[in-house]
């Protein structure tokens, strides 16, 4: 199958593997341009455990000092791939929550006493949730240290523009990507009436209302397996 991957460059290619090793045809397409802070400094001394709502948030904190003391930290990643990428990054202690971050905040506030050193959430300028006002309700410190910027495609590529007047599929991981997608496409116009969009979750689906013609199919699950399960 034709598939739009949508998810930043680096994510992106990494599925892109994934998927031509099962027989699709993959075209990296990525609708959020990820531009880190390198000037961002954070004392580690500071912190009593780590919060990650992203892979890029982890990427982003390799790319700092402090990732060596950071490590010897405890880190609560909001779903698999986070807590790949914590891995991958030499955390030793990480803990995986269900996928959102209602579903973090929720994890950490069962299994973290509040009393403590602040917690260090590590992020992106735009972060989906509260994760910060949703534990200060349950007696915690959270400081969150911003590492990159996503910044919006402004149009899709001439390959895409192609791919998506044709049978295939889309896959959207987030909601702000798929608002992106959503916005560019009404641009766009003929899209092909046999497009099917495999979404990570509701959230991401309900990005979608506006569009025209639309074969949506949402992951029993908000993680990578389940979503790549329905195609």
């Amino acid at each position: 199958m034709r598939l739009l991957l949508t998810r930043p460059r680096e994510d992106s290619a990494a599925l892109a593997k994934i998927l031509r090793a099962r027989g699709h045809e993959p075209l990296v397409e990525p609708l959020l341009d990820i531009r880190f802070d390198d000037d961002v400094t954070i004392d580690a001394s500071r912190y009593r455990a780590v919060l990650a709502t992203s892979a890029n948030g982890i990427r982003g904190l390799m790319r700092t000092r402090a990732i060596a003391p950071l490590r010897a930290l405890p880190l609560f990643a909001v779903g698999p791939a986070t807590a790949r990428q914590a891995r991958a990054a030499g955390f030793e202690e990480v803990h995986t929550a269900g996928g959102d971050v209602d579903k973090l905040g929720a994890f950490i506030a069962g299994n973290l006493p509040a009393a403590g050193k602040p917690l260090l959430h590590v992020s992106g300028k735009a972060a989906a949730g509260d994760l910060k006002a949703m534990l200060a309700t349950h007696g915690f410190d959270v400081e969150r240290i911003i590492l990159y910027e996503a910044v919006k495609a402004t149009g899709f590529s001439p390959a895409a523009r192609a791919l998506l007047r044709l049978p295939g599929g889309v896959l959207l991981y987030s909601p702000r990507t798929a608002a992106i997608f959503t916005k560019l496409a009404a641009a766009l116009g003929d899209l092909s009436p046999e497009l099917h969009f495999y979404c990570l979750s509701p959230a991401v689906a309900d990005k979608l209302t506006a569009l025209k013609f639309k074969t949506i199919h949402v992951a029993r699950r908000p993680d990578q397996k389940a979503l790549l399960d329905l195609l």
